[in-house]
């Protein structure tokens, strides 16, 4: 009879260590079922830390079978401020979103927090308590003590909108499609995301003279715009570049006047638009809060070349390339 209830004891102990076993191994499997791509400046916590932050926080309830987790973590330090942009695929829903700090930790742990509670449970103080299926005798309670208030929650990192508009001004020193190096200036608007950006911009070439010939004075100007689409760098950089293609539509206006050698040369205003196919390379690099140094190169390759009559005799082409240079500001709003 003792041999009897020794084998039944080893027997129910080899069933409770298996059980406690699968279960554990359960858990764990489901606190790992997380893909991260973490990609952050080396000053910041690595990928492995908030893998750690992320699992040290998540609760899952018996039976919950929590679903898969893709994550893409980009962060980007402009400006002084630190920003967080997330990409999340949960059972083939994609989201995106977009947090803002004062330093880099307070980024990693913010992650974390939201890849949990994106995992369907986030973090349960407490889990379940287990029934008692036999009733236990009641024994005397003393009444509890009042519970002490709970510290303030720290308030929630800023989160920003996936959408950024950035109106900017710039120099731009061009040569074509007016004769010779022309100074203009511009002014237009960025609508920026994590990866593209749409830029619009208006121009215009103050009146450029040249003489020709002796006694014979001819001028130019321009006013016009371009729209460009431009595929941005890895916001995680201090500069950030951007390469852009686009179109520009300028009008053109060209005089000439004065008496030469051959005669008389009589005022022939003409107005002529010009268009052009634009690709450019950009610099963004950030000077104090939201306040960005803009530069950058453009290249202007005509669509068709207008042609204006200078002087006596004389035809002025637009070239079929016109480069130029700009800097200039841009603000975040």
């Amino acid at each position: 009879m003792g041999a009897y209830c020794g084998a039944r004891a080893i027997h129910a102990c080899v069933a409770v260590a298996a059980g406690l076993l699968w279960m554990t191994t359960t858990r764990r499997a489901h606190a790992q079922d997380l893909d991260l791509v973490w990609q952050a400046p080396e000053t910041c916590p690595p990928g492995e830390q908030v893998k750690s932050d992320f699992q040290r926080s998540l609760r899952l309830s018996p039976g919950y079978v929590p679903p898969h987790l893709s994550a893409t973590a980009v962060v980007d330090h402009t400006g002084g401020r630190w920003f967080l942009h997330l990409h999340t695929v949960r059972n083939g829903i994609e989201g995106n979103r977009e947090i803002e700090a004062d330093s880099c930790t307070s980024l990693a742990r913010a992650a974390a927090l939201v890849l949990t509670l994106a995992l369907g449970e986030g973090d349960l103080d407490q889990q379940p308590a287990p029934i008692n299926k036999e009733p236990a005798p009641a024994a005397p309670v003393a009444a509890p003590a009042p519970a002490a208030p709970a510290p303030a929650a720290a308030p929630p990192p800023a989160v920003r909108g996936p959408l950024r508009w950035s109106p900017t001004l710039e120099g731009r020193a061009a040569r074509g499609p007016l004769p010779g190096t022309a100074l203009g200036v511009g002014a237009g608007v960025d609508l920026r995301a994590t990866w593209w950006a749409l830029s619009a911009r208006a121009e215009s070439w103050p009146s450029v003279s040249q003489g020709h010939a002796p006694g014979v004075q001819t001028t130019f100007e321009g006013v016009g715009g371009g729209l460009s689409f431009c595929v941005l760098g890895s916001p995680a950089s201090f500069v950030v570049f951007a390469l852009c293609g686009g179109l520009q539509a300028v009008a053109l206006h060209g005089d000439s006047s004065g008496a030469g050698s051959q005669g008389i040369v009589s005022p022939r205003p003409k107005f002529a638009p010009w268009y052009a196919a634009l690709t450019s390379l950009r610099a963004r690099v950030p000077l104090f809060d939201a306040v960005h140094l803009e530069v950058g190169f453009e290249l202007a390759e005509s669509l068709f070349r207008p042609e204006f009559a200078i002087g006596l005799g004389d035809v002025y082409v637009v070239p079929e390339l016109s480069p130029s240079a700009v800097a200039g500001v841009s603000v975040d709003l």
